[in-house]
């Protein structure tokens, strides 16, 4: 599956952005690559905060929840690492914020 420009149908990585891309340079797949293994973590914590509600969801909804461009935990997390720096992994709680600002959008 491909991304499209609109949204995905893979989860939010630099070599799916960089797949879908329409220019040479996308600042979206640079973003990504300061941050993989922040979003890595993030996609972990995603799949595990959306996992109660599947019951109560269609394949479709669960997916529209799961998916997308992630553009706002991108920011958040971007934002924690100017802060926080590069040596050492985020706090779990920038990681639940940032999943806590995707499922509220």
């Amino acid at each position: 599956m491909k991304l499209d420009i609109y949204g995905s149908t893979e989860k939010a990585t630099a070599a799916a952005y960089k797949e879908s891309s329409l220019f040479e340079s996308n600042p979206i797949v640079e973003a990504l690559q300061l941050v993989e293994e922040d979003m890595a973590r993030y996609n972990k914590a995603l799949d595990v905060a959306l996992s109660p509600q599947k019951p109560y969801l269609t394949d479709i909804e669960f997916e529209i929840y799961k998916r997308g461009k992630k553009i706002r935990p991108l920011m958040l997390i971007l934002c924690a690492r100017m802060v926080w720096g590069s040596k050492d992994p985020l706090p779990q709680k920038v990681i639940n914020a940032a999943v806590s600002t995707e499922m509220l959008h």
